[in-house]
Order: C-alpha cells, then sequence, then structure tokens
C-alpha cells in the first residue's frame, strides 16, 4: 500500500477483508507497514531473502 495516506489504506485494508469474507479466499500480501499487517491478516510470514524467519497466526 505504498504511496497511500491513511484513509486510503484503510479504505484497501476493508475491501480485502470485505473479499476474504464474501468469497472466503485466501490473500497473500507483500507490506512493509507492520499495523495494515497486522489489522487485516490472521496468519503472517516474515521472510528474509526468501528464507522463512517467521510465522505467526491468532
Amino acid at each position: 500500500m505504498a504511496g497511500m495516506n491513511l484513509e486510503e489504506k484503510q479504505d484497501m485494508s476493508c475491501f480485502i477483508l470485505e473479499i476474504n469474507k464474501e468469497f472466503g479466499v485466501t490473500t497473500v500480501i507483500i507490506e512493509h507497514d507492520v499495523g495494515v499487517v497486522m489489522d487485516i491478516s490472521d496468519h503472517v510470514v516474515v521472510l528474509d531473502y526468501g528464507k522463512n524467519r517467521r510465522w505467526n497466526s491468532r
């Protein structure tokens, strides 16, 4: 969500959550804003040069 202001990030987050709820699909998101990631994710994988460094789920 690079280049988006706070309102645009919130709108995009809601849109992603609506897609997940309506269609039950998994979404892969590459994002550096940890706050956004935590708001919309059930599971998080942190990669460092292609290697799995951390896996968390709620």
